[in-house]
């Protein structure tokens, strides 16, 4: 199988249902787990502004940007998946329903892998179905479910 086809498999229909936020973006959907380096959403902007002007503690914040993020992902939390992307640099665009988007990134420097989709919520080098460990190059692991 390949890569689209197998996160088309595993995600669409099903819903993000819990993520945590650290070093890594960290996506539980129906079993697996979904984890990025990076994710974006074109939503951060209109967030990050408002927290700039009106949320005292923003400037003193040190990951700023994981404010807006979380604050999207728990905004798309129970929401169906209904169709992902990948591009040629190998981002992984999810669609919700409602219209919400969600992009794991490839770009993040100064780290040997970019996102994965496995069972554990290890990092890809200990399991994974599919993973992007650089930026356009997409692994498959033909020994995995």
């Amino acid at each position: 199988m390949e890569a689209i086809e197998i996160l088309k498999d595993k995600l669409v229909g099903q819903f993000i249902s819990r993520f945590s936020a650290g070093d890594t973006w960290d996506l539980s959907i129906d079993g697996y787990w979904l984890m990025a380096q990076e994710i974006f959403s074109k939503d951060e902007t209109l967030f990050n502004m408002w927290l700039q002007n009106d949320y005292h503690l923003y400037d003193s914040t040190v990951d700023k940007e994981d404010i807006s993020k979380s604050a999207i992902v728990a905004s798309i939390l129970r929401r169906e998946i209904t169709d992902l992307k990948l591009d040629e640099l190998c981002n992984l665009t999810l669609e919700f329903e409602g219209g919400a988007e969600l992009v794991l990134l490839t770009s993040a420097a100064i780290v040997d892998w970019q996102w994965c989709l496995n069972k554990t919520g290890s990092i890809p080098y200990s399991d994974y179905l599919v993973a992007c460990f650089w930026e356009g190059e997409i692994a498959v692991n033909e020994n995995q479910d």
